[in-house]
């Protein structure tokens, strides 16, 4: 029951993250024999019982509108609309290759131990690896089914022509330390005892190390000005150099498409900002964005055809843009 109601529930929390690890762990019932026996023959009920539990309030939302969101789902697969030209397969490869380094890398406030313990890893997993061929070791499957879904949402994702976005496998990281956990139960097997404890040691000496490091770093060095922070200082900006008690106008570019965070910070500053234009005059607030050809439709879109003005203010890499209309 926990496990399909989990697998569910990752589908809600992120829904593209659900679409390419629903697939993965249908095939792996059918990989793995283990998982076979227990889901299929033992708890199947149960776990369908989890799923449908997940679902539910989706389930319900589609009744009441006609299946609103499975035709659009439905209708992405059966008539894909790109944002973006798609790229070489090659490409997609090397691109996930790098987003997939960026989740690893994530998870470790050092990159040198983030190195230190890849490799670290990769030992363990050669010997894994051998112990099983050998029949040394048969209690590996936890270890092959999580290597399974990584590497099936590596593959998975290649297939994918459109711009990948990094929080489309929101949580993925929680599959590299299930990972890692298998892994570092090996060290209390016997096989190949000393390499073990010679990483393990490695690995608590160099954590030790590194992070004396990090702390006496931490101590000198200054916050960065980032995330919230400058969303912050752009509508203090605005703030300052508008009047509340008149109707005035903001307009938002973010690439996220939803302005949620600068709602968010509108509300607490009781800011009530229209999206029509007031005395002709408008604020922008344009972040930056990797697909140039996004943005620029939506600056062709909202910006005056009429003669005007605009003064331009940018913190860090935030445009603030002030148009004013002419007098015709």
């Amino acid at each position: 029951f926990i496990t399909g109601l989990s697998l569910a529930l990752v589908s809600e929390f992120e829904l593209s993250f659900g679409i390419f690890l629903i697939p993965l762990y249908i095939g792996a019932i059918f990989l793995f024999p283990s998982l076979r026996k227990i889901l299929l023959h033992k708890r199947g009920f149960l776990f369908l019982f989890g799923v449908v539990v997940g679902f539910l309030p989706r389930i319900l939302f589609e009744l009441k509108n006609a299946f609103m969101q499975s035709k659009v789902l439905l209708s992405f697969f059966l008539h894909p609309n790109l944002l973006n030209s798609p790229t070489s397969y090659s490409s997609r490869v090397n691109e996930r290759w790098i987003l997939f380094k960026t989740y690893y890398f994530e998870m470790f406030a050092n990159r040198y131990f983030a190195h230190i313990f890849l490799v670290s890893i990769i030992v363990i997993t050669f010997i894994t690896v051998i112990s099983v061929i050998q029949k040394k070791s048969k209690n590996q499957s936890i270890f092959f089914f999580y290597s399974y879904l990584l590497g099936g949402l590596f593959f998975l994702s290649t297939l994918y022509k459109d711009f990948f976005w990094k929080n489309y496998y929101e949580g993925i990281h929680y599959i590299f330390i299930f990972i890692f956990i298998s892994l570092m139960g090996q060290i209390v097997h016997k096989r190949y005892i000393v390499v073990k404890r010679a990483i393990l040691f490695s690995l608590i000496l160099g954590f030790v190390i590194l992070n004396i490091v990090n702390v006496r770093g931490s101590l000198t060095n200054k916050v960065p000005f980032d995330g919230l922070q400058v969303n912050e200082a752009v509508v203090n900006y605005i703030l300052r150099n508008q009047d509340l008690d008149k109707k005035y106008c903001v307009r938002i570019y973010t690439p996220s498409v939803i302005p949620h965070t600068y709602n968010y910070l509108f509300l607490i500053h009781k800011m009530k900002p229209s999206n029509e234009w007031a005395q002709d005059t408008c604020w922008f607030i344009v972040e930056p964005d990797n697909y140039k050809k996004r943005r620029d439709e939506w600056e062709r879109i909202n910006e005056p055809k009429d003669p005007h003005t605009v003064v331009v203010k940018i913190i860090k890499d935030i445009e603030i843009r002030y148009y004013k209309v002419l007098p015709k």
